[in-house]
């Protein structure tokens, strides 16, 4: 959970709504003729809907359990599908509206193989030894009542095949991210393995004690600089602090947004509050338009304006013009030159020069 808090990401929003949506369906079979537990349940379904559609899923875990719960109570049947049909009515436009953007948004993700589904661990457990520890212990749960085991491990298991299978189509949605909502299910089934598998509080300790000194390595790697933009690593402050002591007042700037996640972003955040530079060829910001990329200049020649000095941010390291868009190099092309290049983690900042011709 600190990990993704630290990208201030949703994911410990939304496993705590899938946990809390588990247990106030729970609370609703315990007292059915409640429907302000039904209408808390949905509720709390719709935020989670709200929170990461993917993690709707869930619902195929509930689904087991009210049919266990349904043979012997059939008013359940009606009370859930109203309380889920609410869930879907408030949903849907979301759905709909973030179907109408997945092929933007996730067209880096590649289609999963035969092989994903086995390394998913590494990604939901942060620790492929880690994972398998739980794991292990997870296959050795053991209850007197079956209903939380089958919920539980339907809740483990099925949304990464439902999500592994649905990523052969024109959007692949394959993410371990996308999953980490299936831990408390996890956590669950292993600590019932624990229980099982120990007689005594020392076996109990020792069995949690092990992988947790195991994973150590893992838990200093997660920690290491650069880990999270791994495996292409970014160093903003660094390219930020290049900037930033040899600005000139009058000085603009082009940023790679062809290949690279928020470089932009990224670099802006290390610089001073008031070292402003003229984002050449950006026309409208992401803030501006509720989305996630910004639009651009559609006729680069157009936006280049009178400024002696540009600089330009490019991933990796080979010639700074071949990383941005063709339109916006030749425009820049015709105008400057690179009068230095100066590399960082997993960048260039190249400082171009007017060469005095139009």
């Amino acid at each position: 959970m600190s990990r993704y808090g630290q990208e201030a990401r949703s994911y410990a929003l939304v496993i705590l709504a899938v946990a809390l949506a588990t247990l106030l369906l729970l609370r609703a079979l315990d007292r059915p003729r409640s429907p302000w537990r039904w209408a808390g349940y949905a509720l709390t379904l719709v935020l989670t809907g709200l929170l990461h559609l993917i993690a709707l899923s869930v619902v195929l875990a509930h689904a087991c359990l009210l049919v266990a719960h349904a043979r012997q109570d059939r008013s359940l049947w009606w009370k859930a599908a109203s309380a889920l049909a609410a869930v879907a009515g408030c949903v849907a436009p979301l759905a709909v509206l973030g179907r109408s953007q997945a092929q933007r948004q996730l067209y880096w993700v590649p289609a999963p193989d035969g092989w994903a589904l086995g390394s998913l661990a590494q990604g939901l457990f942060a620790s492929a030894l880690g994972g398998g520890a739980v794991i292990a212990l997870a296959v050795l749960a053991r209850s007197r009542r079956r209903a939380p085991l089958v919920l539980c491990g339907v809740w483990a298991l099925l949304p990464p095949f439902l999500v592994w299978a649905a990523s052969h189509g024109e959007v692949s949605y394959f993410r371990s991210v996308y999953v980490l909502f299936t831990l408390p299910a996890w956590a669950l089934l292993a600590g019932a393995g624990l229980a099982a598998a120990s007689r005594s509080r020392k076996t109990a300790a020792a069995l949690v004690a092990t992988p947790a000194v195991l994973t150590l390595p893992d838990q200093r790697q997660m920690r290491q600089p650069f880990e999270h933009d791994a495996p292409v690593p970014l160093d903003y402050a660094a390219a930020a602090d290049v900037i930033k002591r040899l600005h000139r007042p009058g000085d603009a700037v082009v940023y790679d947004r062809a290949d690279t996640w928020k470089l932009d972003d990224g670099v802006r955040y290390y610089l001073p509050r008031d070292l402003r530079l003229r984002d050449v060829f950006l026309a409208r910001t992401p803030a501006a338009i509720d989305d996630l990329y910004a639009v651009q200049c559609s006729v680069p020649d157009l936006c280049v304006e009178d400024e002696p000095r540009v600089w330009l941010l490019t991933q990796g390291t080979g010639f700074p013009f071949n990383a941005i868009d063709p339109a916006q190099a030749g425009a820049l092309q015709r105008r400057y030159t690179v009068s230095g290049s100066r590399s960082v983690m997993g960048m260039t900042v190249s400082l171009l020069e007017r060469t005095g011709r139009r």
